[in-house]
């Protein structure tokens, strides 16, 4: 969405329709990697560098982030917890009673990181244009073709 003053510099501006729009938020630089993160702090680096680079992040967008990797790095801590036992397998043949699963305390955490980063195009097919993957030259092209023929 553009902001007033954008629709003013173009040209488009009509007052019934931009007059109430609020402040636009400007992308940010970078973001400071929370404190409470102990396992996941490269991965805060990397990631929130990327959307930050591409432009996909306001100051706004902070808090949703930082829940985001809070979830991550608990569920770190939970995997290493885990290996700390004997791994899965002998985690849960060890399992009794009304102990804490950790194994769905994890799952639970991933889901909420996975949904998060969902709302930021983070995703397999998105992680690509985040990280801005060239489009393919003809020698990649000729090698895809040597493969798959020319159909």
């Amino acid at each position: 969405m553009k902001s007033t003053a954008q629709h003013k510099l173009e040209g488009t501006y009509q007052k019934c329709r931009h007059a109430n729009r609020g402040t636009n938020l400007s992308p940010v630089e970078s973001l400071v990697c929370p404190a409470e993160l102990q396992y996941t702090k490269e991965k805060w680096n990397e990631v929130v560098g990327a959307l930050c680079d591409s432009k996909l992040v306001t100051i706004a967008d902070y808090p949703i982030l930082k829940d985001a990797f809070i979830n991550l790095d608990l569920a770190e801590g939970i995997d290493r917890k885990i290996k700390g036992k004997g791994g899965a397998v002998e985690y849960l043949g060890n399992l009794q009673g009304n102990q804490v699963n950790l194994i769905r305390e994890r799952q639970n955490a991933m889901k909420i990181y996975f949904n998060i980063m969902l709302k930021f195009g983070v995703t397999p097919v998105n992680a690509a244009k985040v990280r801005g993957v060239k489009e393919p030259d003809s020698e990649d092209a000729s090698a895809i073709t040597a493969l798959i023929g020319n159909g």
